[in-house]
């Protein structure tokens, strides 16, 4: 049996929902979220974060942190944006060392994680907010 793209997805899956329900079984609060893979015909590797839960991140840490390097406002973290490209979106943190997608945002519509540029992001929180 080979491996192909669709069975690491369903592996990945499979593994992520299992240590899910083996963490809340143990009663430990933590996350886990499925991240990138390789696979090859034999092979499938995958990283699993782990995250305590209502703990800050570190995009939130470095948000408040480098805030005023990039001359955004502390309210906005965790504010959302009704009409941002189409998408409402939640302001959650900062990549401080990426050059252009530096905002870390998620998809209030199906809770996915994205980046963002901090200005276009910023005008359009702006604009909302009239700020």
């Amino acid at each position: 049996m080979e491996l192909t793209k669709a069975k690491a997805n369903e592996l990945g899956t499979l593994a992520e929902k299992a240590v899910k329900d083996k963490l809340h079984e143990m009663g430990m609060q933590y996350s886990v979220k499925k991240g990138s893979g390789t696979f090859s015909d034999l092979e499938f590797t995958m990283k699993l974060t782990f995250a305590v839960l209502g703990g800050e991140t570190q995009q939130e840490r470095d948000y408040k942190n480098y805030a005023s390097m990039f001359d955004l406002p502390l309210e906005m973290l965790g504010s959302t944006i009704a009409n941002y490209g189409g998408k409402s979106i939640k302001v959650t943190g900062l990549y401080p060392s990426r050059r252009k997608n530096d905002l870390a945002v998620t998809n209030l519509a199906d809770g996915r994680e994205l980046v963002a540029p901090h200005e276009q992001v910023l005008r359009a929180w702006r604009k909302e907010h009239n700020a």
